[in-house]
């Protein structure tokens, strides 16, 4: 039993010496990949960096070219703005013009309108007064004087209150 116990541990101590030089290569080996891929990640840093760089560069190209076309564009929409601005300012000043012969025009024509009626009321005034005056004049020549006794002989009840409240109302002046 102690022999085969002895030859176990030394089977054992052996398969230790095996596994802990195995341990030892699979270190380097893992070493020496580490290695090979660090080189190998950093060719791949390099070359992403580079990448990044050159889309970096043509994406602020690319901005660059936007902003300018856009620029231009809005310098292009504002002369185009005060055009229309102007266009329409000198059109707002054509209609008020025409608005304000149009008003000048119906003016004059209400002017003219007030003056001939003016006129023909005048003309018919003064005939009125023409005619007045004539009939003024014609009854002025047919009037006679006549008696009070006359007068009172064509006296109406009507008349004649009007006489007497007339006369009564000179007795309370006095």
């Amino acid at each position: 039993v102690n022999e085969l116990r002895r030859e176990f541990n030394d089977e054992v101590e052996k398969k230790t010496a095996e596994l802990n030089q195995l341990r030892e290569e699979h270190e380097k080996e893992a070493q020496k990949l580490s290695e090979s891929h660090k080189d190998e990640k950093e060719k791949l840093i390099g070359s992403h960096s580079q990448i990044v760089k050159h889309i970096k560069t043509e994406n602020e190209k690319q901005i660059s070219d936007l902003t300018k076309h856009h620029r231009k564009e809005i310098e292009d929409l504002n002369e185009k703005h005060k055009s229309i601005i102007v266009s329409s300012e000198e059109a707002m000043a054509k209609f008020k013009e025409g608005q304000k012969r149009q008003l000048d025009e119906i003016i004059e024509t209400h002017r003219r309108e007030i003056e001939e009626f003016n006129n023909h009321h005048t003309r018919e005034k003064e005939e009125l007064t023409d005619q007045c005056n004539k009939q003024v004049n014609e009854c002025e020549q047919s009037i006679h004087t006549v008696s009070y006794t006359h007068l009172r002989a064509h006296e109406t009840s009507l008349h004649l209150v009007c006489r007497l409240l007339l006369e009564k109302k000179k007795k309370t002046k006095k």
